[in-house]
């Protein structure tokens, strides 16, 4: 079974303040301070390390959502990256 999101591109942000940016587990990524910044993170490991496993989750308890959940993910993905 292959990840939906697999090769969805890079999504490229600016984070303004007051602003709090959600990577999901197991996303590669990278932060490039504009100015002097205080950043607070939280890494904890969840049950899903990956979208794969997310996605496999969602489709085990409610199949009729994946695709919807999949598709809205892509356009708020796409949204970020044109901002």
């Amino acid at each position: 079974m292959s990840d939906p999101l697999a090769g969805a591109g890079v999504v490229e942000l600016v984070q303004y303040p007051g602003e709090t940016v959600y990577v999901p587990a197991g996303w590669p990524h990278l932060v490039l301070n504009l100015e002097l910044s205080v950043a607070i993170t939280h890494n904890y490991a969840t049950r899903y390390p990956s979208t794969e496993r997310l996605h496999e989750a969602i489709r085990a308890a409610e199949p009729q959502l994946l695709e919807r959940f999949v598709a809205a993910t892509m356009r708020n993905k796409a949204a970020a990256h044109e901002s």
